[in-house]
């Protein structure tokens, strides 16, 4: 309802590999420390890595709230959800972590959602908006990308960007845009969104999502060839890399970098299933993948891509322990890895942070 509600439908099965590499060097290798859990939780979900300090969302079954780790160390994040309510952690960048404040009907983390509204860790300001909305991304600078995502009880109840700076708030629509999400920002302020378009059941070019930066107040559109019907943006990074998904006649992802106006294709592999979940500012795409399970693999691993081709992440490991990544969820500049993977030897499972080996 509030996070990122077309990533669901992103998760199709991309039945063509691409030709071409977004980035011509192999990824390095990697080895694993162990997250696990903080002390008073069953399970922790990272959601952002910065820096080394990885951000997630703690629970224990009734409640949720913010935790970062940093050097085998928990710490709670601030300020906590009133009664009811659940602090959910999106995004970090350098020193910021941003997320939402989400309150159901029962007060438990699994309960029906009935209001959201965005948080800052270490910030208590006041209420932006009176419908929903959720904090989706923050830059360099502090300033944030976010949705309002406002009930059907609300006039004209579609989802709209915005983004918060210094100088204020502003709602960003492109023009014939029905509604719009937000899905990251740059260092630079350009904030990439996915914008729906109301189309008529029998217009066959209607295209009804398109990928759009706002960049200063003005609009620019990622344009992808082969005239596909719907493009979704997965993710940015803080160097202007944004990964798409286009789907058509032939279901594709792809990476833009919007310093250089360049698209490249991301190579998947046919019949598989991918979610684009983070990029880095070395352009480095990661995210997890969807097979057939068999008695030699499991169905889920986070991948990178890189030297044409689609890694899987436990490929890339080295050191004694033998680990299997099962998802990848988030990068840092310096191409940390933070997903969740299984100790094949002990059967420990748990979040887990992919530091390269040549840091």
């Amino acid at each position: 309802m509030i996070h990122r509600s077309l990533l669901p439908v992103c998760a199709l099965a991309l039945l063509a590999a691409c030709d071409s590499p977004v980035d011509p060097s192999k990824p390095g290798t990697f080895t694993v420390q162990f997250i696990g859990v903080p002390a008073d939780a069953e399970s922790f979900t990272p959601r952002a890595v910065t820096g080394g300090r990885v951000v997630g969302a703690a629970t224990d079954g009734t409640s949720t709230w913010a935790v970062e780790w940093q050097d085998g160390v928990f710490r709670r994040l601030l300020p906590a959800a009133p009664a009811g309510c659940h602090t959910d952690p999106l995004a970090a960048r350098g020193r910021f972590t941003v997320g939402q404040v989400l309150c159901t009907a029962s007060g438990e983390a699994a309960g029906q959602p009935v209001d959201a509204y965005g948080w800052v860790a270490g910030e208590s300001g006041a209420r932006l908006f009176a419908e929903p909305y959720a904090f989706v991304a923050v830059n360099a600078d502090g300033a944030v990308a976010g949705t309002i995502n406002p009930p059907a009880h609300f006039p004209g109840a579609q989802p709209r960007a915005f983004v918060r700076t210094a100088a204020g708030v502003q709602v960003l629509l492109p023009d014939g845009a029905a509604g719009s999400e937000a899905v990251g920002i740059t260092d630079a302020g350009q904030v990439v969104v996915t914008a729906s378009y109301a189309c008529l059941a029998d217009d066959e070019d209607c295209v009804h999502s398109r990928v759009m930066v706002w960049t200063n107040g003005a609009w620019t559109e990622l344009r992808i060839p082969r005239s596909p019907v719907r493009v979704v943006a997965g993710a940015v990074s803080p160097g202007g890399h944004v990964a798409v998904y286009a789907f058509g006649e032939a279901d594709q992802v792809f990476v833009y970098d919007l310093r250089r106006r360049d698209l490249d294709p991301l190579p998947v592999i046919p019949g598989t299933r991918v979610v684009l979940v983070s990029a880095n500012a070395r352009g480095q795409v990661i995210g997890t993948g969807v097979r057939t399970e068999t008695s030699r693999r499991p169905t889920s691993y986070g991948i990178v891509w890189g030297a044409e081709r689609q890694y899987d992440l436990t490929e890339r490991l080295t050191g004694s322990s033998r680990w299997h990544v099962s998802s990848a969820l988030a990068t840092d500049d310096e191409g940390r890895i933070a997903g969740t993977g299984t100790n094949l030897e002990t059967g420990e499972e748990g979040a887990i942070l992919l530091v390269p080996s040549n840091l």
